[in-house]
C-alpha cells in the first residue's frame, strides 16, 4: 500500500521560506522517532530559506542520523524513504544525485541495500505508483552500479534498466517509427501523425490487461476530443484492433500495428508491460511516459 503522508511533508518542509531557529543536535534516538513515529527531518540552518535550497539540504543531510546499524523495522524505514523521495524532485539534479549516492554508500550490505532498492523499484520504478519517476529511479540504479562491494553480476539488470529508462524521457522528442494504418491501408510515421495531443497506445490485443483497459479508453470523453489523437500500435502481430465491444473505433483513433515488430526488435521504446501508454504534444515531445489512462485523462481535462 502506498504511503500518502509525503504530500503534507513536502508542503510543510518547502512552502515556507522562514528560517528555522537554531537547535541542539538531537541524539540518534530523538532523530529516529517523533510523536508520529516518523524519522525526523534534519534541522535547517537559518541561511537555508528557498524551496530549492531546503530540498538540496535534505538531499544531502537527511540520512545522517538514521539508525542503520539498529536495523529499524520495515514500516519505519519505508516511511522515511517515502518522505525523502517526496522532497527530491524539488532539489537540483546534481545535488539530488549526490544525496542518493551518499545514501547508497551508507547502506549495510546486503539486507538494507536490497531493502532500499526494493523500495526504489516499488515507488519510483512502478508506473502505477503516484511517485513514479524514471529520473529518480535512474539515480538509485546508477548509485547501485557504482558501489564497489556489489558483485558485478548483480549489476546486470540495473544497467539494463538505466539504458532503457533513459529512452523517450519526459520533455524529449519521442523516437520516430513507422507503423501501418489498417484503416487508411498505408504506412505512416509517428512524426507525420498530426494531433494537438497524441496518445501513443502500445498494445497486444491478446494480453488480458489490454483487453480490460481498451473498453475503458474507448469510453473516455477526453480520448474522443477532436484535438486528441489516439494511435493504437499492436507490437506483437500484424493486425489492428478492428473494434471494441463490437463498436467501431472513434474517428480520431488510428488502428495500427508495427510491421515486422521493428519497435521491439530495435528496442526503440522500453515496454516492460502491456499496455504501455505515452502522451505526446503536437511536436511529439513526451508529456507523460509509461503512464495510466487516469493520468492521461487528468492531464487532458486540465489542458483541453
Amino acid at each position: 500500500m502506498y504511503k500518502y503522508t509525503f504530500a503534507l511533508l513536502a508542503v510543510l518542509l518547502l512552502s515556507s521560506c522562514k528560517p528555522s531557529k537554531p537547535a541542539d543536535t538531537p541524539s540518534v534516538e530523538k532523530a529516529a522517532t517523533t510523536a508520529s513515529n516518523h524519522y525526523a527531518m534534519p534541522d535547517m540552518p537559518p541561511s537555508v530559506t528557498t524551496p530549492t535550497e531546503r530540498a538540496n539540504y535534505v538531499a544531502a543531510h537527511y540520512w545522517e542520523r538514521f539508525p542503520f546499524a539498529d536495523n529499524p523495522d520495515s514500516v519505519f524505514t519505508e516511511q522515511a524513504f517515502v518522505d525523502y523521495i517526496a522532497v527530491l524532485p524539488m532539489a537540483d539534479a546534481t545535488e539530488r544525485k549526490k544525496g542518493v549516492t551518499t545514501l547508497m554508500g551508507k547502506l549495510p550490505q546486503p539486507d538494507m541495500l536490497n531493502r532500499f532498492m526494493d523500495l526504489a523499484a516499488h515507488y519510483l520504478g512502478n508506473p502505477q505508483s503516484p511517485m513514479h519517476s524514471d529520473d529518480l529511479y535512474v539515480d538509485f540504479l546508477s548509485a547501485f552500479v557504482e558501489l564497489p562491494g556489489v558483485d558485478d553480476a548483480e549489476k546486470t539488470r540495473p544497467r539494463f534498466l538505466i539504458t532503457n529508462l533513459k529512452k523517450n524521457r519526459v520533455g524529449e522528442q519521442a523516437t520516430d517509427f513507422t507503423y501501418y494504418d489498417t484503416r487508411a491501408q498505408r504506412r505512416r510515421t509517428l512524426s507525420g501523425t498530426q494531433a494537438d495531443y497524441l496518445v501513443l497506445y502500445f498494445n497486444d490485443p491478446d494480453c488480458e490487461s489490454c483487453q480490460q483497459e481498451m473498453p475503458i479508453a474507448y469510453a473516455m470523453a477526453t480520448l474522443r476530443h477532436p484535438a486528441v489523437g489516439v494511435l493504437l500500435v499492436n507490437t506483437e502481430k500484424e493486425q489492428g484492433v478492428g473494434a471494441i465491444n463490437d463498436q467501431p473505433l472513434p474517428d480520431n483513433w488510428i488502428d495500427g500495428y508495427d510491421p515486422g515488430q521493428a519497435i521491439t526488435a530495435r528496442q526503440l521504446y522500453f515496454l516492460p508491460a502491456m499496455p504501455s501508454l505515452y502522451l505526446l504534444d503536437s511536436q511529439k515531445r513526451v508529456i507523460l511516459k509509461d503512464t495510466s489512462l487516469e493520468a492521461i485523462e487528468r492531464y487532458l481535462a486540465e489542458h483541453l
